[in-house]
């Protein structure tokens, strides 16, 4: 079976399991999963095109914390699917492609949307969708300086996190299987994290090179990535993402 197939079959049965109630007595309420897409760069930019990859990364990071309701897909996992399905390199991903894309998945909603800059403002716009009834479920915006991507992207995370605790609907499901995933998970993260101080505050050239380190890994180029990274680590030692991405390379 190829890592398409494999990918395809697990995503749609986890998608089938989300959707469909068991008839097993046996069974507990659990979170549903939620993946982050890229959105789409609309600016006249294109240097800034690369900023979906940290931002969406930096919004997985900030929802796996703010919407604890929920298990957020990891980054290098949708980025295996596009590009089995040859999507990686595309600047669009309509609203039918991102729901097909959330369904092989195996996520109960996704997180899509827009960005783009204007005479130094920037604009992000983002959707939440429910991948079972394609319905938008939440539109959240926000907009400020572009120099100020940072706090940007923290607002919209916040306003992400709270639509997806009030919104997000928990999945009936056979606990022994979960509860052995929760574990796994939780000593994943616990190795995964490093015990440095919460970030304050980034510079949007910063969040770029992190964006291109992230692109990096993407296509393969390990020592490009590694480079890059550790730059962003000198010069922001206090971004915790950073340092994991960069201790994940090198290990």
């Amino acid at each position: 079976m190829s890592r398409l197939q494999m990918i395809l079959l697990s995503g749609a049965i986890l998608f089938a399991v989300q959707s469909l109630q068991p008839r097993s007595a046996v069974a507990e309420m659990i979170p549903p999963a939620v993946a982050v897409l890229y959105f789409d760069y609309t600016g006249q930019n294109e240097q800034l095109t690369v900023l979906k990859k940290g931002l969406a990364q930096m919004l997985i990071s900030d929802l796996e914390t703010l919407a604890d309701n929920c298990v957020i897909v990891e980054r290098d996992r949708l980025e295996e699917l596009l590009k089995e399905l040859k999507l990686s390199n595309s600047k669009k991903v309509d609203p039918k492609t991102a729901a097909k894309v959330g369904k092989l998945i195996g996520a109960r909603y996704i997180v899509m949307g827009n960005f783009f800059d204007l005479f130094g403002t920037l604009r992000i716009d983002s959707r939440l969708v429910d991948v079972e009834t394609s319905a938008i479920v939440s539109a959240i915006k926000g907009q400020g300086k572009l120099d100020d991507f940072f706090d940007i992207q923290k607002k919209l995370a916040a306003d992400l996190g709270a639509a997806l605790k009030e919104n997000a609907k928990p999945i009936e499901y056979n606990p022994k299987k979960h509860k052995r995933r929760k574990k796994r998970r939780a000593r994943k993260a616990v190795k995964a994290t490093p015990k440095v101080k919460k970030v304050v505050k980034l510079k949007k050239a910063t969040v770029l090179e992190y964006s291109k380190a992230l692109d990096a890994k993407d296509r393969g180029d390990k020592e490009t990535a590694t480079k890059l990274l550790k730059k962003v680590v000198a010069e922001q030692p206090d971004f915790a993402l950073a340092t994991m991405d960069l201790n994940s390379l090198v290990q």
